[in-house]
């Protein structure tokens, strides 16, 4: 199955193959971003795909000339179909400065990954490249939701240093050793 959108190369989709699944690819081919109209959208995005987005700010796109930057975010949208193709992490994009500005982004800072319970800003303020710009959201949205610490001894100074290292927000759970860590393998994946 491959989904065609107007004057791009094709999207290979790699999904489920059932009906719900290949729905969702379309749609989200069709719409290869949300508009931002507000925070609000913002947060209804987040909610619905696990507290995840990119969310570029594009002032001039009502312009008959659309910006490279924009081109690029295009095809960095469409081109992460590929891989996620149930888009589990959204594009979205904001035109308003007011919007932007609380949003954290501006003309030297287009781009934001929101992931779960924290931001990172795209380190570049264009977009070289639709593959560099997959490269980097795949890089930060990557980092485990879990992670075991296998403590013997120092107990404290090894907590205090992994949550230190962390998004501020830990949750520490103590479980018997086993040999099988197929739960937690599930949930960290």
């Amino acid at each position: 199955l491959v989904f065609y959108p107007r004057d791009k190369k094709g999207i290979q989709y790699k999904g489920p193959m059932n009906v719900e699944a290949i729905l969702k690819f379309l749609e989200a081919a069709r719409r290869p971003f949300v508009h931002l109209h507000s925070h609000d959208d913002l947060n209804e995005v987040l909610a619905h795909h696990g507290g995840s987005a990119v969310v570029g700010y594009f002032p001039n796109l009502s312009a008959l000339a659309v910006s490279r930057n924009f081109r690029r975010f295009l095809h960095a949208a469409y081109a992460s179909l590929e891989q996620d193709p149930l888009r589990t992490v959204p594009f979205a994009v904001v035109t308003n400065k007011r919007i932007a500005d609380d949003l954290y982004l501006n003309p030297s800072q287009l781009v934001r990954l929101f992931a779960w319970n924290t931001t990172y800003a795209y380190p570049n303020k264009t977009i070289s490249a639709p593959s560099q710009l997959l490269k980097w959201i795949q890089t930060k949205s990557s980092e485990p939701l879990l992670k075991r610490v296998d403590l013997h001894g120092h107990k404290s100074l090894r907590f205090g240093r992994h949550i230190l290292q962390g998004s501020g927000m830990s949750l520490i759970a103590f479980l018997p050793r086993s040999t099988n860590h197929h739960a937690y393998d599930k949930a960290a994946s």
